[in-house]
């Protein structure tokens, strides 16, 4: 089973993880999209329209956890960005949906939704 966490680092120490993925240098959504969690489409509407490289690193990402599969089945991969609101809730569902696309089981939980919202 492999494990996705997403948080903010400003928010405590990260969570236990055996892959880091720095989300902090996606495009942030805050001006547009303030009080709307990562996890909706209209901020990955306005992430992926920020940059269209942002599909590109979204599935290099899904490459690299594809590839780590190989060598180790269970593993918990951590999203972070500075909230835990925006970027990296984003980035973990877009990941978590291409990997199960390709048929592999996902869990995402995010951990600072929760102190923000």
């Amino acid at each position: 089973m492999i494990q996705f966490v997403s948080y903010g680092i400003k928010n405590g120490p990260p969570p236990a993880f055996d892959v880091l993925i720095d989300c902090l240098d996606l495009p942030d959504p805050s001006p547009v999209v303030l009080d709307t969690p990562g996890t909706t489409a209209e901020v990955a509407e306005v992430i992926l329209g920020a940059n269209p490289l942002v599909q590109s690193w979204l599935q290099v990402v899904t490459a690299l956890v594809l590839e780590r599969m190989k060598t180790d089945g269970s593993f918990t991969v951590a999203f972070a960005c500075s909230a835990g609101w925006h970027r990296s809730p984003f980035a973990a569902e877009h990941v978590a949906a291409m990997l199960r696309a390709a048929g592999v089981e996902v869990a995402v939980c995010h951990r600072d939704l929760e102190v923000i919202g």
